[in-house]
C-alpha cells in the first residue's frame, strides 16, 4: 500500500515452545545496496572472502557506510512462543515514519520502494520473569556479548520493493 507495509510470514521448522521475535530490516534505498543485492554485507563488514570482519569482542562491526547509503531501519515486527508442531505465523504492519518499534534507523520511509527482510529471533526457551522482555526485544535472555548465545537468527525472508 502507498503509506504501510503488511507482513504475515508462516514458517515451520522453529524449535517448540521457545520464544521467537520477528524484525523487519528495512533497506529505504535497497538501490544503493552492495553488489545490486541488500544482504548482511550491508549490514556488517566483510572481508574479501566474505566473511565477517570482527571487533576486538568479537562483534561484527556496523557497515556504517551501507546503513547511511540504504537508510536501513531495524524495527521489531512480532514476537510469539512457537506452536508444539514447530510452526509460526509472525503478522506486523510498519506505516511510513513509524518508529515506535525501531532499534535504528528512520524507519520505513516508502513502503513502494523498500526492500523488507523478516528476520526471526530465536530467544530459545521462556524464562517466566523476563517473557514480556522476550517476546518484545531483540536480545532479552540472550547473552550480552556477540553472538548473543544462545539466541540465534534461523531464517529470514525477503520482500522487494514494488515495480
Amino acid at each position: 500500500m502507498d503509506q504501510v507495509i503488511y507482513m504475515n510470514v508462516k514458517t515451520n521448522d522453529l524449535s517448540p515452545g521457545h520464544v521467537v521475535t520477528m524484525w523487519y530490516v528495512a533497506f529505504n534505498n535497497p538501490e544503493l545496496c552492495s553488489d545490486g543485492e541488500c544482504g548482511e554485507d550491508d549490514v556488517f563488514n566483510p572481508n574479501a572472502v566474505g566473511s565477517f570482519i570482527l571487533n576486538d569482542d568479537g562483534s561484527p562491526p556496523m557497515n556504517r557506510a551501507e546503513w547511511d547509503a540504504t537508510n536501513l531501519s531495524l524495527l521489531r515486527a512480532d514476537g510469539l512462543i512457537v506452536s508444539n508442531d514447530g510452526t509460526a505465523e509472525f503478522r506486523g504492519h510498519l506505516p511510513v515514519g513509524d518508529v515506535t518499534e525501531a532499534i535504528a534507523g528512520p524507519g520505513l520511509l516508502d513502503a513502494k520502494k523498500a526492500e523488507v527482510h523478516a528476520v526471526p529471533r530465536d530467544h530459545m526457551e521462556p524464562t517466566p520473569d523476563l517473557l514480556n522482555a522476550m517476546l518484545n526485544s531483540m536480545n532479552a535472555d540472550c547473552g550480552e556479548v556477540f553472538p548473543n548465545d544462545p539466541c540465534i537468527d534461523p531464517q529470514f525472508a525477503v520482500f522487494k520493493p514494488m515495480k
